[in-house]
């Protein structure tokens, strides 16, 4: 199955891996992803490099951060396109940080990810506008396509 017909195939909570597309919005256009532009919020150091170094290996500026706070401060000052949120994290949970970063960048996309599906988070991160919801561990090409939407880019 390609990524496309992945995120176009009906969704079902039940399975890991799911990628849900919650809400399709327009991309920054014309805007250039700057190197370290994309970030990603996981406390799990193993999940955040492989997801920096997957987002490096397609071409895209990616940035890691253990910790919330430093996320929100590099936010006041950087444009942030696209910051992927882990809704676990021990100082502040990814949904307490999707609405401050709300607050600080109101243009950031927003992909969050948890590897434990709670139908209650899934509906506090569609009510916070988060552009997609996923389930880990999802497959490389599928989250690829979703970052590429997200933008509001061409794969």
């Amino acid at each position: 199955m390609t990524p496309a017909e992945v995120l176009t195939e009906p969704v079902r909570a039940d399975l890991p891996g799911t990628i849900e597309v919650l809400r399709h919005g327009e991309g920054p256009s014309g805007e250039r992803v700057e190197p370290g532009s994309i970030c990603i919020v996981d406390d799990d150091a193993a999940v955040r490099n492989s997801t920096v170094q997957l987002l490096d290996s397609d071409g895209f500026g990616a940035q890691g951060f253990e910790d919330a706070e430093d996320f929100l401060a590099y936010a006041r000052s950087h444009p942030v396109p696209l910051a992927l949120l882990d809704v676990w994290m021990p100082k502040m949970s990814g949904l307490e940080l999707q609405a401050q970063l709300r607050v600080v960048s109101p243009k950031t996309k927003v992909i969050v990810i948890t590897a434990r599906e709670i139908p209650a988070i899934r509906a506090a991160v569609l009510e916070g506008g988060a552009f997609a919801f996923l389930t880990k561990p999802f497959e490389d090409e599928a989250f690829l396509s979703l970052v590429y939407q997200a933008l509001g880019l061409a794969a």
